[in-house]
């Protein structure tokens, strides 16, 4: 009987030993897939991160050419003020010239 009962123990025994090997493989694989998920969202993070950095970088070169473009259209309008002036000031001169030829052309008379 002695040895029916140590080979019942022992049979318990490997069983037991059997469910926490598989316990402990499972429990490795979960430690695996926690480990996976942590390396998934820290690539996640990167990517957003570089995402966001490169949006960044593209709205200063939009804004950079949207300046330069304010600027050009500024002195496109400077040019276009002193131009307009000076078109002024030639029909001024060119109406002064006009006045004093008819004056000396009355004076010649």
């Amino acid at each position: 009987k002695q040895l029916a009962d140590r080979e019942a123990a022992l049979v318990t025994l490997q069983e037991q030993i059997r469910v926490l090997q598989a316990e402990g493989r499972a429990s490795q694989s979960t430690a695996m897939a926690g480990e996976e998920m942590k390396l998934a969202v820290a690539r996640l993070e990167e990517e957003k991160t570089l995402a966001a950095q490169r949006q960044a970088v593209e709205l200063n070169q939009l804004t950079q050419r949207l300046q330069q473009a304010q600027t050009v259209a500024n002195e496109s309008q400077q040019r276009g003020r002193e131009l307009e002036e000076a078109a002024r000031d030639h029909d001024e001169l060119h109406t002064e010239l006009q006045k004093e030829r008819a004056a000396r052309a009355r004076a010649e008379e």
